[in-house]
């Protein structure tokens, strides 16, 4: 399927280049699918945006690869805020779960030693790295660790 005979980019954002039943030409082609990521539907079929965005650029998306979010903000989908990764990667750059008390990826309260606990799962394993007086000394550590395990994907707070 060529996207860029269907739809033209501007600034992470697709637009209808003709009507087509209730998409109208020069209006955004945009809805909100699973897990709050943009999406388009076209001919019955629903594809992430920030797929088509990539695709539209030359981008090739090797199969069982996905298109991460560099900024992390899924409704971002500048071309320049795109790139390929392994499902591994993609996790890695993700943040604190909603779930989390601490609010600060990788860190919990530990009650039993009045400190903050800081660990980092890579592997398929938990590993330690340290206690801390403070949520942001430990913040701080659980970062620097993820940086020297992940690189270019551990996860930036922005």
């Amino acid at each position: 399927m060529e996207y860029n005979d269907i739809f033209s980019y501007r600034d992470g954002r697709l637009y209808w280049k003709e009507s087509r039943g209730q998409a109208k030409e020069g209006k955004e082609a945009a809805s909100i699918g699973g897990g709050g990521y943009l999406q388009v539907c076209y001919k019955g079929k629903r594809t992430q945006i920030h797929r088509v965005v990539y695709m539209m650029h030359g981008g090739v998306i090797p199969e069982g690869m996905y298109i991460d979010h560099i900024n992390g903000n899924r409704k971002d989908n500048r071309v320049e805020n795109l790139r390929v990764c392994t499902p591994t990667q993609n996790q890695t750059n993700r943040g604190a779960p909603k779930s989390s008390t601490s609010g600060a990826k990788g860190v919990v309260w530990r009650t039993d030693r009045n400190k903050w606990r800081a660990s980092i799962r890579a592997g398929g394993k938990r590993y330690h790295v340290g206690l801390f007086n403070t949520i942001e000394e430990a913040s701080a550590a659980q970062a620097q660790r993820s940086q020297e395990l992940f690189g270019e994907f551990a996860w930036k707070k922005t």
